[in-house]
């Protein structure tokens, strides 16, 4: 009685051990493929959501203004920063203006979308 315990006891013990190795595997894979998509994601991100640094601008010339600066990276590896005018600092109520944040965003996709259009094929 005592060994036909024991032959029950080690087939569960060696089927969970087996399901186990199959989980694993599992999750690994799963693993793999949400790396994959974290990668490519931030690649697409710059093109939908791009990182827009405003500033303000001062000079006797022109009035006060601000410029928005953003990186545009090349399919050579290398990338380059970029500048937008966002107009006049009266039409907004400081650089943290929601508006203008939109605005910048805005108007950066415009510019990548105007010299960049193979990125959005």
């Amino acid at each position: 009685m005592e060994n036909q315990k024991l032959v029950v006891v080690r087939e569960r013990y060696f089927r969970l051990k087996e399901e186990k190795r199959f989980r694993e595997e599992d999750i690994q894979r799963a693993q793999k493929r949400v790396d994959e998509i974290k990668n490519y994601l931030s690649e697409l991100k710059w093109l939908v959501d791009p990182h827009v640094s405003i500033s303000k601008i001062s000079s006797n010339i022109q009035k006060d203004r601000y410029i928005g600066k953003f990186m545009v990276y090349l399919d050579n590896g290398k990338s380059k920063q970029v500048s937008v005018s966002l107009g006049s600092t009266n039409l907004y109520n400081g650089a943290e203006d929601p508006e203008l944040i939109r605005y910048s965003k805005e108007k950066a996709v415009n510019y990548l979308i105007d010299k960049f259009p193979e990125k959005y094929k």
